[in-house]
């Protein structure tokens, strides 16, 4: 009775040590480290502040605050305070600058310049170098909008003491700086003229939003050259004939938008006043001739008509100045896709240019051959194109290229074979070209001969995909039946809003409507009309508040193993429920509301179940550190249908676990003795052998320190060795543990409504919680381990970086309760000692990076109970670029009597053929088994793929083995498109050519 007090009054104890904290005082500056990343960060030093341009895809994450833009310039100011360093971080955002801050609140515009205030590390990522951009006209522009800033918003002042530290250290990247072409300014800081719109200002962040004041639009000139050329007037009209080499130019050559044409042969037709349809008040004058302007030109032989990447080939076309329109025949339109890289060609009879941004062909072939004859593509009687790639009033692009397609009388053909029809289509296409994502075929052992296919769901209806939403449809033959189903992705921020999740539905049609695992799940009878409904949610509202819901219906239990296995296996459980959480600096508040749906689930109810967690905090000025967590709610045990079990009803139960530890250094040394003490009660409606409460303590202490020893005079060419560090980190737990009460066990060993019989058996059931049910018990131990690293640096002279050359972990762990309960393989967890898998146990982990691209890697586990080693891995991982991949390993499990070898390599044996093995034999499990075999060999042709392989599958005794063999195409650049069997080894992506 007397341990029985002490553990109540421990756990009451434990309970109370909340409401004696003290809350701290909220400080200007944001503690957490910051990271920026981009394409190119260029880094330098100008009037003692750090500055750093970024070039392409810049973003900032300072806590929960997010900068992001297509380009930026960030100064950096830097006091110190004592051991501290403040840093004012100003950030100029220019292209689709967009800030995201703690409480969800959006800011957006072109350009914004905004001032963080920051106490922590900075890291960056990017290509780098220390080249200096001072004269660069990104830098100038946000020069001017800073001085406008200063001069309309006053900026934080810095102290006198202040200094400029150079957080930012970049390793020089001379290809990157050498790629990086110098641009003359337009524009000098002091033409350029800024006004401050609008500010906001908050206790993290200085936003000042920065506009350039609108200067009257250029038009620009259309300048021409050529070999040789006559002119005479007609009328109202000049007509000039130019002959060789006629090249026209229009805007700046900077711009993306930059029109050029170019032909043998030209008329040119300009005039004394411009054409009446003219968009812009001025048209283009005519080089050399005063007062004329061009209308038009005609343009004969090897005609080209381009802007920026984009261009045209045709033998004849005419382009009216005045409308911006052009009419060219038999053209061959070429743009590059930029999200794969390769290029598109849209082969017809005609096209007409209607605008900078948009173009008609007529009876087009759409492909992605550089052939006149593609070995596929998509054919339309009517096609119209238009770009919304955003660009700026200078023709600068402010995001990525986009195009958007319409098609009319759409086939998709092979050889110029129709292949499929569709009236109409519609989309993007940085998304690829067809409806199509992946098309194959093949026979598996279980299903029989069949037929996979996967679709855009919003082209294939002809609608364009929302922003940040991906939609798929799945329509699957084979012998056994049909399956369809619809995957809906989506993930969004809004104005006020920022969600995401997804939805998955399917529905199969099984002629068979039976499923079959091996020789002891055989034959299992299943509905003939199958399928499930998944849906989850999550957002984030304002307050730190985060909700997510979750609804799963599933018709039969053995659905999602027979046709999602992965998702099955290791997937996230089927769960109906709306769950609800806050967090802000070290504590979280949850409720969480659960009710089940699928009949064959064993599961919790919850109704709802509230939880609080405190974690570190500082107690006694910081001499004791405080952990706590709590649960209460109304909670009930459903079990699956057919198991015996009646529901129970719904009971109360309140949880509270609390952990106070005491950190201590001695020298190298750390010391750290900690007391947990917990209680649980489970209400009347839930009485077990009449008891209701449980106490819990445990007493412990957990020791760790680091050694270390430098051997500068170790260098190998062989291993690759420049100096080794050999890091030493023992540790040590001890614990005792003790309870009363309720044990795991009396849970489900009966109660007086019979409502759990006594013969059920723990480990069948789905515990309420298995932190609180099924877990806590008396056990106490010891643990104790040695890790070891042995370090090297690698890399290029002056970019030298610190890499693990060995690791070997050592752990042993001794209890002193569990034996009987627990299986082989024990583990210990540090964080939590009274979760360890109660079993005495030696594990250890061993790594040899023999160098970047050659590993060897080995773990093992032995029962000291048994005397035996229950697990035993290892392996050989060699990559060697660009031509061989493999892997050897072995795998070990005492348990279920398995003794797997496994082996696979990727060979490329010449620009066109490569080919990929793979072999996974178990040694032991009933005498010897094949698990999978497979070979490929690859083929690449023009723009496409070929591959046949060979796969071999043992079953399970039933000798209906799995033999295939697979042909699989796909193009170049579109890993979704696939027609065939899905079954290589390595190199099944089409992504990785």
């Amino acid at each position: 009775m007397k341990v029985r007090r002490l553990l109540v009054l421990a756990a009451v104890v434990s309970i109370l040590a909340p409401l004696c904290l003290a809350g701290s005082a909220d400080d200007k500056y944001i503690h957490e480290d910051a990271k920026i990343s981009g394409k190119e960060i260029h880094s330098f030093v100008e009037d003692g502040q750090q500055v750093s341009v970024v070039l392409g895809s810049f973003k900032l994450e300072l806590g929960e605050t997010v900068l992001t833009s297509r380009d930026a310039v960030i100064w950096i100011s830097s006091q110190k305070s004592g051991p501290s360093v403040f840093n004012d971080i100003t950030v100029y955002l220019e292209g689709k600058a967009r800030i995201v801050e703690q409480r969800g609140a959006q800011t957006t515009d072109q350009i914004i310049l905004v001032t963080l205030f920051h106490d922590g590390k900075i890291h960056a990522s990017g290509t780098m170098s220390q080249r200096p951009l001072d004269n660069f006209p990104l830098y100038l522009r946000a020069k001017s909008a800073k001085q406008a800033r200063e001069q309309g918003y006053p900026q934080r002042k810095v102290e006198d003491d202040s200094q400029a530290v150079p957080l930012l250290i970049f390793a020089e990247d001379k290809d990157a700086a050498d790629a990086l072409t110098d641009l003359t300014p337009t524009t000098t800081p002091a033409e350029d003229k800024w006004q401050v719109e609008a500010t906001s200002k908050s206790e993290d962040l200085d936003v000042v939003k920065v506009r350039k004041v609108e200067k009257k639009k250029e038009v620009h000139p259309v300048a021409w050259q050529a070999d040789s050329f006559t002119s005479e007037m007609r009328g109202d009209t000049r007509i000039t004939i130019a002959k060789g080499n006629v090249y026209l130019s229009q805007g700046d050559p900077r711009s993306e938008l930059f029109l050029e044409l170019r032909s043998q042969v030209a008329v040119i037709f300009s005039g004394k006043v411009p054409a009446k349809q003219s968009r812009s008040p001025y048209s283009p004058k005519i080089k050399g001739v005063d007062k004329d302007f061009i209308t038009g030109v005609y343009l004969d032989g090897d005609v080209i008509i381009a802007r920026g990447e984009r261009y045209m080939r045709a033998p004849r076309a005419y382009y009216d100045f005045a409308l911006d329109r052009a009419i060219v025949l038999d053209p061959v339109f070429r743009t590059i896709q930029k999200q794969r890289e390769i290029p598109i060609y849209v082969r017809a009879k005609e096209a007409r240019l209607l605008s900078a941004r948009e173009v008609y062909f007529k009876d087009a072939k759409v492909s992605t051959s550089d052939f006149y004859s593609p070995s596929y593509h998509i054919g339309a009687k009517s096609t119209y194109f238009m770009d919304n790639t955003p660009y700026d009033e200078e023709g600068e692009r402010l995001g990525e290229r986009s195009w958007l397609a319409t098609m009319k009388h759409t086939t998709f053909n092979v050889r110029s074979v129709p292949l499929m029809y569709l009236p109409s289509i519609r989309g993007n296409l940085t998304e690829g070209n067809s409806p199509l994502r992946k098309a194959q075929f093949g026979k598996s052992g279980r299903f029989g001969v069949g037929v996979e296919t996967q679709w855009h769901l919003f082209r294939l209806l002809g609608l364009l995909e929302p922003e940040g939403v991906k939609g798929r449809l799945n329509l699957d033959w084979y012998e056994r039946g049909v399956l369809g189903g619809i995957d809906l992705d989506y993930a969004r921020r809004e104005k006020n809003r920022q969600y995401s999740g997804f939805v998955k539905l399917a529905g199969l049609s099984d002629d068979k409507a039976k499923d079959k695992f091996g020789d002891v799940r055989d034959n299992i009878s299943a509905p003939d009309k199958r399928g499930r409904a998944l849906a989850r949610h999550k957002e984030f509202l304002a307050g730190d508040w985060t909700v997510q819901l979750e609804f799963s219906y599933i018709t039969d239990r053995n659905f999602l193993e027979e046709f999602y296995p992965s998702e099955f296996f290791a997937g996230k459980e089927q769960d109906t429920l709306a769950y609800a959480k806050k967090q802000t600096d070290n504590w979280a508040l949850t409720a969480l509301a659960q009710t089940k749906i699928n009949r064959f689930q064993t599961q919790t109810e919850s109704a709802p179940d509230v939880e609080f967690y405190m974690l570190g905090q500082p107690l006694l000025k910081d001499r004791l550190t405080f952990y706590s967590e709590s649960r209460a709610g109304w909670k009930r045990f459903r079990a699956r249908k057919g198991m015996g079990i009646n529901d129970s009803s719904f009971f109360g139960r309140f949880d509270t676990r609390n952990e106070i530890d005491m950190p201590l250094d001695f020298g190298p040394l750390s010391v750290v003795p900690y007391v947990v003490g917990r209680a649980t009660y489970w209400s009347d409606d839930l009485p077990v052998n009449g008891e209701k409460w449980r106490p819990y303590g445990q007493v412990g202490v957990k020791s760790t320190t680091h050694i270390w020893k430098v051997y500068d005079g170790v260098n190998s060419r062989i291993w690759d060795l420049n100096r080794l560090k050999h890091i030493i980190s023992p540790y040590v737990s001890a614990w005792i543990a003790c309870s009363d009460g309720v044990e795991p066990g009396d849970l489900i060993e009966g109660d007086p409504d019979d409502k759990m019989p006594k013969d059920s058996i723990m480990g069948e059931l789905f515990p309420i919680d298995p932190d609180i049910e099924e877990f806590l018990d008396r056990s106490s131990g010891l643990a104790f381990g040695l890790h070891q690293r042995l370090q090297t640096k690698r890399g290029r002279p002056g970019q030298e970086e610190t890499v693990d050359w060995m690791r070997l972990n050592v752990n042993v762990g001794i209890y002193d309760n569990g034996k009987d309960r627990q299986t082989s393989d024990g583990r210990f967890f540090w964080y939590r000692p009274e979760h360890s898998i109660a079993r005495n146990h030696v594990n250890a982990d061993y790594t040899w990076n023999i160098s970047d691209s050659t590993s060897v890697l080995a773990d093992t586990n032995y029962d000291i109970d048994d005397g035996d080693i229950d697990r035993f891995n290892a392996g050989l991982a060699v990559q060697r670029d660009p031509r061989l991949r493999y892997y050897l390993g072995t795998r070990y499990i005492r348990e279920v009597d398995s003794f797997v070898g496994t082996a696979g390599f990727n060979y490329k044996i010449s620009r066109k053929y490569s080919v990929s093995a793979f072999e996974q034999y178990d040694f032991d499990f009933d005498g010897g088994k094949n698990m999978a075999t497979s070979f490929s060999i690859i083929r690449k042709l023009p723009r496409w793929f070929a591959g046949v392989t060979f796969v071999f599958n043992q079953a399970d005794g039933d000798g209906d083995d799995e033999i295939g063999m697979f042909l699989t195409l796909w193009p170049e650049g579109i890993p979704e498109v696939r027609i065939g069997g899905d079954k290589f080894t390595l190199m099944g992506q089409s992504s990785m050519n």
